[in-house]
């Protein structure tokens, strides 16, 4: 087992979703001390309790992820208690299916929030602790970023801008000792589209074209290659994007 990330803080912003508490509980695994920020108390909870009962260590914090105070606030408890980050994990992905015309401002806007703007709040927050540190943030995204998806207009736009977000970042801090770089999920199996929420009429053609014969990456596959780009064995990976989605964006 890599002792190389043991004692060290990995934060995860929206940890309290199944692929968060798997990536805290694969870090825990580590033996690193593990802090989760989500926007629900019970999901904090359980996940906290999740990654302890298993005989890691881990502390949360709830706050609404798309509000800037709240969000600094949180980070700066976490960081008080366990330290500056050495992985900073974003995986908020908020996920609305629709056909475009359908789209509403509202629905709009809180997709582009939940996803976009919590990882460049978080981001933002959780900097200044890391600069020089050799550490490293790893967004996670969805593949309709990088690749047409039909029905997803919006989270396509807020999965493109974090892409972008982390290009820019990785340039922007390459001599300050921080690398940026980003996981683009995506893809379903026959158990997944019916909980997927696919709009009244989707084309038949279009649900088919998530569906890879390779199927979709587990949780423990994700926090895997996020522990991979986040060691020192990716020091040279700054700005990529990796595409864990059984070949759909090829």
């Amino acid at each position: 087992m890599s002792l190389e990330f043991q004692d060290k803080s990995v934060l995860v912003i929206g940890g309290g979703s199944l692929i968060g508490t798997a990536i805290g509980q694969y870090f825990a695994s580590l033996q690193a001390v593990i802090n989760i920020v989500d926007d629900s108390k019970s999901s904090v909870n359980k996940a906290v309790e999740t990654i302890v009962s298993g005989g890691g260590s881990c502390v949360g914090q709830t706050c609404d992820m798309t509000d800037e105070a709240a969000v600094v606030a949180s980070i700066k408890q976490l960081v008080h208690v366990s330290g500056a980050p050495y992985l900073v994990v974003n995986c908020p992905n908020f996920i609305r299916l629709s056909h475009f015309t359908e789209i509403s401002v509202e629905q709009w806007d809180s997709v582009i929030a939940n996803n976009l703007k919590v990882t460049f709040l978080a981001t933002k927050a959780i900097l200044p602790h890391m600069l020089g540190t050799g550490g490293s943030i790893v967004n996670i995204t969805g593949v309709p970023g990088v690749t047409g998806v039909a029905y997803s207009a919006a989270f396509a736009a807020a999965s493109a801008g974090i892409i972008q977000l982390t290009k820019s970042l990785a340039l922007e801090l390459q001599d300050r000792g921080v690398r940026v770089n980003a996981i683009a999920l995506s893809g379903a199996d026959e158990q997944m589209l019916a909980h997927v929420g696919f709009p009244v009429g989707a084309s038949p053609r279009h649900i088919e074209r998530i569906v890879s014969p390779l199927g979709v990456p587990s949780p423990d596959e994700v926090a895997a290659l996020v522990a991979y780009l986040g060691g020192s064995n990716a020091r040279c990976i700054t700005g990529t994007v990796i595409a864990l989605d059984g070949g759909l964006s090829a």
